[in-house]
């Protein structure tokens, strides 16, 4: 999760009005390729085209329509063709106002051998600058029905790529090692029916199957007339279009999928006032996310209504919540000087941006030091009576070395493994607090024993 606690997008947008246009085309340079994504805490990015301006985007299954965020990207003459452009409010997730949206039309989006033209994108320029602190990495937008709709995928998660067909392709096989899980879909978002047991409590409905949260699973006590049982602890959920969303954590007696029983897995309870301004299926009681999804092999045929799900050999690992009581976040960047190795002392490299590491600009000086601009970790939040909390790290302190490797060789995605490898592991920090450096070392507990 990010921060590292779950960045959720479950994101629900009021329906469009339609002004006349050219109607979508999709087509394929070949009816197969591979599409290769990075997966970051349960969460799949890919790389992709707008117009031909390069963007990196969240592939969730939990939306409808395509969505543009960046600041970065807001020039909509270079960027995102506004010829047509109306302005809208959108709702979704979280307890704040409407925000602006832009929809604009004849966008041509590219993704591996597939090209989108006319398509329909909405452009959020009011949507929080700190998303991508927060993530570790660049995110541009989130697309989701618009990608699916016109394919079948095969996901896997282990080794991050993607399978992809054309609908005029034969379909993937699924004799065998996978299970055939009906899908219905409302507001062009996917849903399974699904059975959860808290304790002597039985509930059964509808899951929205989300691979845009990284949570395990989401479940709404109104619409089960349950209240989450003890222990739990209050937490920040995630990051929704209209706010933060809050709520409840703990752990639940089992997920029953019918083919597979999932025992004591994660669950989160989101505040009631998170969907206020939304409008949900009738029987939905709850969303399954990445931390579910990413201990199968999966099929996605919307065409069919249809996913084919196989399970993994990670399937039943134990579900641990963050061990170390410690959320991180980039903050700003900072200049160091490091030393030249003598076998390049001589060159003058130059090193361009990449927003997926620490490093974002690199300048030489006389052949020996180089001045080079990294991104600053911050501990972000640290829960209350927490291992690190006892150790004395506080929210604000800047980190610079965990178990003696220094951070600035590092992003937060390989932090937080670090933080979340098993009970009992030693961790070693060290932080900066008022220009001051601080040693401190605590061991990883789990939260619910």
């Amino acid at each position: 999760m990010f921060t590292q606690k779950t960045l959720t997008y479950l994101l629900l947008l009021l329906p469009l009005f339609v002004q006349a246009q050219p109607a979508p085309e999709v087509t394929f340079e070949k009816k197969r390729f591979h599409l290769p994504f990075q997966q970051v805490n349960n969460l799949i990015l890919v790389d992709l085209t707008i117009n031909a301006q390069p963007y990196r985007f969240l592939l969730d299954t939990g939306v409808h329509h395509t969505l543009i965020f960046n600041p970065k990207f807001l020039d909509p003459a270079q960027n995102i063709k506004a010829q047509e452009t109306a302005y809208l409010s959108i709702s979704g997730l979280g307890k704040n106002e409407p925000i602006k949206a832009f929809r604009t039309v004849g966008n041509t989006i590219q993704i591996g051998k597939m090209k989108m033209e006319h398509q329909t994108i909405l452009w959020l320029d009011e949507m929080d600058a700190a998303l991508g602190s927060k993530m570790g990495v660049s995110i541009d937008g989130i697309i989701g029905m618009q990608f699916f709709k016109h394919l079948r995928a095969k996901i896997d998660y282990r080794h991050e790529y993607i399978q992809i067909r054309s609908l005029s392709d034969k379909p993937f096989r699924t004799k065998g090692k996978y299970y055939s899980v009906p899908i219905t879909f409302f507001r062009g978002k996917p849903f399974v029916t699904a059975k959860v047991h808290l304790n002597d409590t039985i509930a059964q409905g509808s899951f929205l199957l989300d691979s845009g949260s990284s949570d395990a699973i989401w479940l709404f006590e109104n619409k089960i007339g349950y209240t989450a049982p003890t222990p739990y602890f209050k937490d920040y959920l995630g990051y929704g279009i209209n706010g933060d969303v809050f709520g409840k954590r703990g752990k639940m007696t089992a997920l029953d999928l019918g083919f597979h029983t999932f025992k004591e897995p994660k669950i989160a309870y989101p505040d009631a006032g998170a969907f206020q301004n939304i409008t949900m299926k009738p029987d939905r009681i709850g969303s399954i996310g990445g931390e579910i999804l990413s201990r199968f092999k999966i099929i996605i045929a919307y065409a069919e209504q249809k996913v084919y799900l196989q399970l993994l050999s990670h399937v039943d690992a134990p579900f641990y919540y963050n061990m170390s009581g410690i959320d991180l976040q980039y903050d700003g960047v900072k200049i160091i000087a490091t030393n030249v190795p003598k076998a390049s002392s001589k060159a003058m490299p130059q090193k361009s941006y990449n927003p997926n590491t620490s490093s974002s600009a690199e300048l030489f000086l006389d052949g020996r030091k180089t001045l080079k601009t990294v991104n600053a970790i911050a501990i972000d939040k640290v829960r209350p009576h927490s291992p690190a909390s006892r150790a004395g790290i506080q929210e604000g302190d800047e980190l610079l070395r965990i178990n003696g490797r220094n951070v600035v060789y590092m992003n937060l995605a390989e932090i937080n493994r670090l933080l979340q490898r098993r009970p009992g592991q030693r961790i070693r920090l060290l932080v900066s607090r008022n220009g001051q450096r601080l040693e401190k070392e605590f061991y990883l507990e789990e939260l619910f024993k």
